[in-house]
């Protein structure tokens, strides 16, 4: 399955269960809830910690990602064409995985919605 790697920062949540885990290029891995990698981990493991929820749906864990990616990248905006989201999901009867690139028009509206949060967190 050749689906070309890009340049970009990755950050990668899991929503099936027993399949959370992190690996470094020793081969060493551990197990989370949600893991940030790279330069700035450490903010983007903080964020998770405060903000990532057990049993959440698909939409609010991309929109938590690209929340997490916006505040650690070396950008004052972020845009879809500086990020790429794979999504895997399982299907619950029979198992089987499938995988999906977010395409650039839905991130850019999730995008728009955390800045819009944002806006509204600065006028309370």
């Amino acid at each position: 399955l050749g689906l070309g790697l890009r340049l970009r920062p990755r950050l990668t949540l899991t929503l099936t269960p027993n399949a959370r885990y992190q690996s470094d290029p020793s081969g060493n891995y551990s197990g989370w809830l949600a893991a940030a990698i790279g330069e700035s981990n450490p903010a983007g493991k903080s964020l998770l910690k405060a903000e990532f929820e057990e049993g959440a749906d698909t939409r609010t864990c991309i929109k938590l990602a690209a929340k997490v990616l916006s505040k650690t990248m070396d950008t004052t905006s972020p845009t879809a064409d500086k990020m790429e989201f794979l999504v895997l999901t399982a299907d619950e009867e029979t198992g089987i995985v499938s995988q999906r690139i977010l395409p650039d028009e839905e991130l850019t509206v999730i995008l728009e919605e955390l800045q819009e949060e944002v806006a509204s967190e600065g006028d309370a």
